[in-house]
């Protein structure tokens, strides 16, 4: 989801720059909800407030939910079936290459600090087995602190 949202909404309407995409990611991965929900109701706040908020997240929502009703009955027909295995086993690498995009094209633009946190952060959760939500709570204090001590808005 994160290309084709970037792609809609930096690249072809210019609601967002880049950075503000990236700010509005990381926002979204730490708060409770999908992402994708989570991006349009930042983005429909940054464009048109609330009412902008409330567009974006029925946009963002309702095809999902009609879609997954459609194929919720479709896979309870079809369940157990060779023919699904085989799909499920095709879309695997789909998704790994769909994740693995996003990330490069979001890559491009950090800065080698943000190489440096990201490690930081694997080092603690991989080799040192600190909660995720330790390290996302200290990453967010740490900004907070920065923010202030440099006097931005």
């Amino acid at each position: 989801m994160l290309p084709l949202i970037q792609h809609e909404v930096v690249d072809k309407k210019g609601w967002l720059s880049e950075d503000e995409f990236l700010n509005c990611t990381a926002l979204s991965q730490s708060s409770p909800g999908p992402i994708a929900v989570n991006i349009a109701v930042l983005t429909g706040y940054r464009t048109h407030k609330f009412w902008g908020s409330v567009c974006t997240t029925l946009g963002a929502v309702l095809p999902a939910i009609f879609i997954m009703t459609g194929v919720a009955a479709l896979f309870s027909h079809f369940y157990g079936q060779k023919a699904l295995d085989h799909i499920f086993a095709g879309i695997r690498p789909v998704v790994t290459a769909l994740i693995a995009s996003a990330v490069i094209k979001m890559g491009k633009n950090f800065r080698f600090r943000g190489y440096f946190v990201g490690a930081i952060a694997l080092l603690l959760v991989v080799v040192l087995k600190v909660s995720p939500i330790y390290v996302i709570l200290g990453s967010i204090s740490i900004g907070v602190i920065i923010h202030f001590i440099k006097g931005k808005k």
